[in-house]
């Protein structure tokens, strides 16, 4: 399966600032990166000048694989906003999704995002990797609920699509992954989807 059509990136641009995200996650993640690269959409290869948008990219997977809270909220624009399935597709601001962040690599030390692939057109940049980690420490949610360690690996492979603003900096960011994280941990389908985003209301 290959993602063939443009009709189907374009729809990807869209929702990233659509009220509610509904691309299917198994379209997004079997893509035919050489035939988007031959329609005219920008590839990053490895020794490539880099745009804005890819360097901010490339210091957000930087932090994030050093577990650098801060350091991931400087890639981020004055008007960030995330959304997810995890989180009900309800939008997030930059300081829950530090303290968010903060509270997963607690109890996972050694998650690590692998690219696959990144491209960009325009203000909008899509990314694919591997996501790898294993649930060794308790895992604190807002509301006093813990979760204790499973002493499990997972893998997943997800996308995250983004629009950048004038500084290259994110202010959309949606997020997707084919489940192999949920796979791998049963218990979390005991979860509701506001038990991630503590002020889902507010930012």
């Amino acid at each position: 399966m290959g993602w063939r059509s443009p009709s189907l990136w374009q729809k990807a641009k869209e929702g990233v600032d659509s009220p509610v995200e509904r691309l299917r996650p198994s379209v997004l993640l079997f893509i035919d990166m050489d035939t988007l690269h031959s329609a005219g959409y920008a590839r990053k290869e490895k020794g490539d000048a880099m745009s804005k948008n890819i360097q901010t990219m490339e210091r957000f997977v930087e932090a994030q694989n050093n577990h650098d809270s801060a350091a991931v909220v400087a890639c981020f624009a004055p008007d960030f906003r995330r959304k997810s399935a995890e989180t009900g597709w309800e939008e997030m601001g930059a300081g829950n999704y530090a303290d968010m962040s903060d509270r997963y690599w607690a109890a996972f030390p050694d998650t690590h995002f692998e690219v696959e692939h990144l491209l960009e057109d325009g203000d909008f940049v899509f990314m694919q990797y591997m996501e790898t980690g294993t649930w060794t420490g308790v895992w604190e949610m807002p509301g006093g609920i813990s979760i204790p360690p499973q002493n499990t690996p997972y893998e997943s492979r997800g996308i995250i699509t983004c629009t950048m603003d004038e500084n290259g900096l994110i202010r959309r960011y949606c997020y997707h992954h084919e489940g192999g994280f949920v796979k791998a941990y049963p218990i979390l389908a005991r979860m509701t989807v506001r038990t991630m985003n503590k002020d889902a209301d507010q930012g």
